[in-house]
């Protein structure tokens, strides 16, 4: 008796397909039910219908059936084990762990975090929920509502209907913490997901609401933010079709800006002091990093600075007579070149 190929075959097959990723098993499994051996002498043809009788193309067509064929109950008994080695295999694929690195929301969070209940919305990025614990959202930041009589900033009743609306469909959220669970104000400092998995941030940014506020150490799902916020962008979306976030040549401004602001300009001079790198650009705007931040500027040589052209994001504020802009991580100042997404 010959001893049939097909278990080492397969065998063969599912060692290789343990290095297959989770999304690629609609690709290699039709492959395996293209070449099953149905008999010695009968193969299933390419596209055919693996449990069409009228399908199989036998060597001896004349035969009604395989099982009338000489040695009937060995073409079964082999038949079968086919049939297992191909349900096992199935299996193997199926159950594949996904790879960390390949194809993964960098938005999700898993079914991590605290469950909990949405009470009031203050504004775009401040809720206050059923325990009466205020939670600011990480990660980004939305225009201020105006309070004692100062006006509020464009885009700051829409940042609040836009996630009031969300949340009034969704009232039970849950919570994911970062390094820091508060603020200087004692708010719960939090990454806010909906049932579904939506993160709520990442909507915000997605939909132009909102601008991204990175501050370390919270900086779980800064790729993320950074990726809608790129997006925005580019669309013109929300905020960022407004004047105040365009780009800007700092040769070109007065000194009345104040607020969030994308500035470019090319750098004179960077000093020392003590507690900070400061990054002199022309026509009076500085730029400060502090030395605490600098494992977040990691690969950017500040030092050889000068003479480039950098484009930075953040709030301008008039300090000694110039106009500052503190930076805290690396993805808000670009080197001779602009920001992702402009």
């Amino acid at each position: 008796m010959k001893k049939s190929r097909l278990p080492a075959a397969v065998g063969a097959f599912s060692k290789h397909a343990a290095h297959i990723h989770r999304n690629s098993i609609l690709r290699y499994v039709p492959n395996v039910t293209r070449f099953i051996r149905a008999s010695r002498r009968s193969w299933i043809p390419p596209g055919a219908l693996t449990n069409s009788g009228v399908n199989t193309a036998c060597n001896h067509p004349q035969d009604p059936t395989v099982f009338q064929q000489k040695g009937a109950s060995e073409r079964r008994f082999l038949l079968s084990v086919n049939y297992v080695l191909l349900a096992q295999l199935a299996t193997v694929l199926f159950t594949l762990p996904v790879r960390a690195d390949v194809d993964q929301d960098i938005c999700t969070a898993g079914s991590r975090g605290e469950i909990a209940t949405i009470k009031h919305v203050i504004d775009g990025d401040t809720v206050i929920l059923s325990d009466q614990r205020r939670v600011r959202l990480i990660g980004i930041d939305t225009p201020e509502i105006g309070h004692d009589g100062r006006p509020s900033e464009p885009g700051a009743y829409q940042a609040r209907e836009f996630l009031r609306k969300i949340l009034a469909q969704n009232p039970s959220v849950r919570l994911i913490y970062d390094q820091e669970h508060f603020d200087r104000y004692n708010r719960t400092l939090a990454h806010l997901f909906l049932p579904d998995a939506t993160n709520v941030q990442a909507a915000l940014l997605y939909e132009g609401m909102a601008t991204p506020l990175t501050i370390p150490p919270n900086l779980q799902f800064t790729d993320c933010y950074q990726q809608k916020t790129g997006i925005a962008i580019q669309r013109r979306q929300g905020l960022w079709s407004l004047p105040q976030y365009q780009p800007m040549p700092v040769v070109k401004m007065d000194g009345t800006e104040r607020g969030y602001h994308i500035i470019t300009g090319q750098v004179r001079r960077v000093k020392e002091s003590r507690s900070s790198i400061w990054i002199q650009l022309e026509a009076n705007v500085t730029l400060r990093i502090q030395r605490s931040d600098l494992p977040y500027f990691k690969g950017m040589n500040l030092d050889k600075l000068a003479g480039e052209t950098v484009q930075a994001r953040g709030w301008l504020s008039l300090r000694n007579n110039e106009l500052r802009m503190q930076l805290r991580h690396l993805v808000d100042l670009q080197i001779s070149g602009t920001i992702p997404g402009n």
